[in-house]
């Protein structure tokens, strides 16, 4: 129920503003997102490692990544932390705004 998505409806308010014409636009490129959907979820191919110091936030009712994705990410971001926020989903600033902030501030 559209009520009960209120992590969603924050998540969309924030990429929408007022333009120049006082009207209101999407700052995401919806029609580059279109467009390309059928390979919106696919693996990235990268052609090296970076060994920048690399955050991972995910909320931890999120199943976007998975304990055998941590393979994969040590292979391209060798120098990667994961933070897991309980009580949030795929969006975790949105779901729990103060949490993701002070993991942030913890590392900033």
């Amino acid at each position: 129920r559209f009520e009960e998505k209120e992590g969603v409806r924050q998540f969309l308010l924030k990429n929408l503003y007022r333009n120049s014409e006082q009207q209101f636009a999407w700052r995401i490129n919806l029609k580059v997102i279109t467009k390309n959907i059928d390979v919106v979820g696919h693996e990235l191919l990268v052609p090296a490692a970076s060994d920048t110091e690399t955050l991972f936030i995910k909320g931890a009712d999120s199943h976007y990544i998975q304990p055998e994705d941590h393979r994969y990410i040590a292979e391209i971001f060798p120098n990667f932390d994961l933070i897991e926020i309980p009580h949030a989903g795929h969006w975790v600033q949105a779901d729990q705004p103060e949490a993701f902030l002070a993991a942030l501030n913890q590392v900033l």
